[in-house]
């Protein structure tokens, strides 16, 4: 697994361009179905599991203007923080408890 692998599936879902530091919404604005079809097709492609992630901590369901424009009630997940988790081979729990993912 590497990073460019990561970036490339991630671009699927942006209309913006992806670097490894963007964050997924804040930076991406990935949110409700494409965010979830990205953690979606993350696990189908890799051997990790979201067990244990709550959604809405890090995407707002659907947009809203409340959403844009008060992103930091949700912790935000970087594109390297996403590769970072795929190369651990963890559930999200137990990584995002012990490594940092913004």
């Amino acid at each position: 697994m590497s990073l460019q692998r990561i970036i490339e599936i991630v671009s699927k879902y942006s209309n913006t361009p992806v670097f490894e530091d963007a964050a997924l919404f804040h930076d991406l604005g990935l949110y409700g179905d494409d965010a979830s079809d990205l953690l979606a097709d993350i696990c189908d492609q890799f051997p990790v599991s979201f067990e244990g992630f709550d959604f809405g901590s890090y995407f707002p369901d659907e947009p809203g203007l409340f959403n844009f424009l008060n992103k930091s009630q949700y912790t935000p997940i970087s594109v390297r923080g996403l590769a970072n988790f795929v190369a651990s081979g963890q559930h999200w729990h137990s990584f995002a408890r012990q490594n940092p993912i913004g």
